[in-house]
């Protein structure tokens, strides 16, 4: 009998070891994070009126999008140098990763957008910015399929005037369990009519 009791025992703490191992679940970080970038990249390009499968990043316009990303330190501060290639507004930094003329003499870029709430420290060779934030109840909405807290409404009358050959998302969670993500778009110019 004490034998089956240490076997028992035994038995119950490989159980509970394993499920520290999988975690609740079997989704880490890692994974939310992911899923959470696939369903804004969907959500963005619903709202551009085109399919995410069709508007995949190239590997040049992804690499400015991870880029951008792993700028943003754990604690959701990005710093910019004053020689850097963008525009601060409020909610969205825009950088420019590439601008360039098509043959047709058309504007082609690759920007890379980044929330933010406005607030700028200044730095000895540039600024800091505290990037906006996603919390649990938004991360939630849009892994539903919700627009918020995507500032998608900023970008929808871009549609008017570029056609869109990549639309991507790339998120992250910060140290403080909130998660912070980066949009990039591969946009040409649309012909005037």
């Amino acid at each position: 009998m004490k034998k089956m009791k240490r076997l028992v025992a035994l038995l119950l703490a490989g159980v509970l070891a394993l499920a520290v191992l999988t975690g609740c679940g079997g989704q880490t970080n890692v994974d939310l994070s992911d899923q959470l970038a696939q369903k804004a990249t969907e959500a963005y390009a619903r709202a551009l009126g085109v399919k995410a499968e069709e508007v995949q990043l190239t590997e040049e316009a992804a690499a400015f999008n991870k880029e951008m990303l792993d700028r943003i330190g754990e604690d959701g501060v990005l710093s910019i140098g004053e020689n850097e290639n963008c525009v601060a507004k409020p909610p969205m930094l825009i950088y420019r990763n590439k601008d360039e003329k098509t043959k047709n003499n058309y504007k082609h870029s690759i920007v890379t957008l980044v929330p933010f709430g406005g607030e700028r420290t200044p730095t000895g060779n540039g600024y800091r910015l505290s990037v906006t934030t996603l919390k649990a109840e938004q991360v939630n909405a849009i892994l539903s399929g919700s627009l918020e807290g995507l500032n998608a409404d900023l970008i929808v009358p871009l549609k008017e005037n570029y056609e869109f050959k990549g639309i991507g998302v790339s998120a992250k969670k910060l140290k403080d369990g909130t998660y912070c993500y980066v949009l990039t778009l591969d946009a040409t110019e649309r012909p005037y009519a």
